[in-house]
């Protein structure tokens, strides 16, 4: 920015120099005064060095703020369920009380200018996820599945940004709270190491090892890359037909999968398919 206004102040005394002459050859004073104030509002516009205000630390301050919010509230939830002090509708407005008060704190930033882009990504992506939290609360009551899933995907999403944040910014966050954060890490790396097998079984091709009357047996060895240990794994498998009927669902599954241990997924159908598409279900031993 600096260099851009020398270059422009340098532009702009050439052009006093090479136009002074010029203007002093005017009779009539008032265009020499429509001059002057035109070259003046010129040089106004060159000598500027004003920047946008960036708010950086600023929303550091408040997330680390809303966090801890967050955090005593759900310790006061916490306790209440754990002696038995609070029921089914006073739990929701807990849950909404949770992401209010983060957002209360956060959600300003949303247009605001940071000077870090990377630092406004995860704040944008972090407002993101609150509101996908809020709006999963509208169907706690009516569709407890959607709620589950919405929320779910939220919050490890946020995890994932809140370690990101702590990493790579430090975050302020007091001593009472230093448990809590290291357990959103925790989240956070094992939400990328399913993130990880989740990725490299739906990129799993399936191959037909045998076929006998109308029946064929198809299998897959896969590598589990993570560093987690599998009580079961299964592939819910769709065979989809050439018009994009589903024709069969199946699975493929194997028990006590240990990190870095090659397993063998198959299944036997007598079904004619074009392709497969796969859901996962998963449980980590303890």
């Amino acid at each position: 920015m600096i260099l851009f206004v020398d270059l422009l102040n340098t532009i702009i005394q050439s052009f006093i120099v090479s136009y002074f002459p010029y203007y002093l050859s005017f009779n009539n004073e008032n265009d020499r005064i429509s001059k002057k104030h035109f070259v003046i509002s010129i040089i106004g516009i060159g000598c500027s060095n004003s920047e946008p205000e960036t708010y950086d630390q600023d929303f550091l301050k408040s997330i680390s703020t809303g966090l801890e919010e967050r955090w005593k509230l759900n310790d006061e939830y916490d306790k209440l369920i754990k002696d038995e002090k609070l029921s089914e509708k006073e739990g929701i407005e807990y849950y909404k009380k949770f992401v209010k008060v983060e957002l209360d704190n956060v959600e300003k930033y949303k247009d605001l200018n940071f000077e870090d882009s990377k630092l406004q990504e995860l704040a944008i992506s972090y407002i993101n996820c609150l509101k996908q939290q809020q709006e999963a609360l509208e169907y706690v009551n009516s569709n407890f599945e959607k709620f589950q899933s919405l929320w779910d995907e939220a919050y490890k999403e946020r995890s994932k940004i809140i370690a990101n944040l702590n990493e790579n910014y430090e975050l302020t966050i007091s001593d009472n709270y230093k448990d809590t954060l290291k357990d959103v890490d925790k989240v956070s790396t094992q939400t990328k190491e399913y993130e990880k097998i989740e990725e490299k079984v739906k990129n799993t091709k399936f191959k037909m090892v045998s076929s006998s009357y109308g029946w064929k047996d198809y299998k897959a060895i896969i590598e589990n890359t993570t560093s987690c240990n599998f009580e079961y794994f299964s592939i819910n498998i769709n065979l989809i037909d050439k018009d994009g009927v589903i024709v069969e669902s199946t699975f493929a599954s194997v028990n006590n999968w240990k990190a870095g241990q090659k397993a063998k997924f198959e299944f036997s159908t007598d079904k004619d398919f074009e392709t497969m598409s796969y859901e996962l279900d998963y449980s980590e031993s303890n």
